[in-house]
């Protein structure tokens, strides 16, 4: 089934799933089995997936091509878009929505944060961010889509998920928000993208445009959003942060190897 999907993603990603098994001797019951092991509700999503999946490299050799079409990269131009980005994120998150949101992540028994694959290096970033200050995190890997509830099952009340959402909604953050809901967590989505059809609405919404070239956009203003956080959490919480800190600084000293603490100092 894996080698009939996979042979042509353009053509297998419009075949229903009895067409699949048709085509690699099984049941249709076989081809929906294998769409559930894949942590998806049934072929139809699996199918829709793969279609985004099948945009995202078609965009990106399109990008490429035009990169490569132009007459060369072009660094005043790139730091004027991500100047012209970041100067205007105070009018896409004000003060006040980035500190209600750093409040309810001060507040939260454990944050879990989630990204699609574009998202990678964010949720990473991040993570380390909130430790740093001692709040309790728990990194979903991008690769994780089949064991989501895996990661999720101990999710209650008090808890908040933490979700970047860039491009698009990733495949199952609607299902994961109505789930955190419905057991009492919190939820905020951080994306680039206005007016996103999110199917259930997160607590908080932070909406941060990356930039007008749909061709080509680096992570520069996420990334700035979440040093946004980081420093309204010590703002909002300065002796628990920095007690955090200096906690952090002492295990350095105490963990690290005698080399690594005398090149610290």
């Amino acid at each position: 089934m894996v080698d009939v999907l996979m042979r042509d993603l353009r053509e297998s990603v419009f075949m229903p799933a009895a067409q699949i098994a048709t085509a690699a001797g099984v049941h249709e019951s076989t081809v929906i089995r294998l769409a559930r092991k894949l942590g998806y509700a049934g072929f139809a999503e699996l199918r829709e997936a793969m279609r985004e999946d099948v945009k995202a490299l078609e965009g990106g050799t399109a990008r490429l091509v035009k990169l490569n079409e132009s007459r060369g990269y072009d660094l005043n131009a790139l730091v004027q878009a991500e100047a012209t980005a970041l100067l205007k994120l105070p009018d896409h998150i004000p003060q006040k929505d980035l500190d209600d949101a750093a409040r309810q992540l001060l507040d939260a028994r454990r944050i879990y944060i989630y990204g699609n694959h574009y998202a990678a290096p964010l949720v990473t970033f991040l993570d380390r961010r909130l430790r740093m200050l001692g709040l309790l995190a728990h990194p979903i890997p991008a690769t994780a889509e089949r064991d989501l509830g895996e990661h999720l099952i101990s999710v209650g009340d008090g808890d908040v998920l933490f979700a970047f959402a860039l491009r698009r909604v990733p495949p199952s953050l609607n299902r994961m928000l109505a789930h955190v809901g419905n057991v009492g967590a919190g939820s905020i989505v951080l994306t680039d993208v206005h007016g996103l059809p999110l199917a259930s609405a997160p607590d908080r919404l932070l909406v941060a445009p990356r930039g007008v070239d749909d061709d080509f956009r680096t992570q520069v203003v996420p990334h700035l959003v979440c040093y946004a956080l980081q420093l309204a959490l010590y703002h909002l919480a300065p002796e628990r942060c920095e007690v955090a800190l200096e906690n952090l600084e002492n295990l350095h000293r105490s963990i690290a190897a005698p080399s690594v603490s005398r090149e610290r100092r």
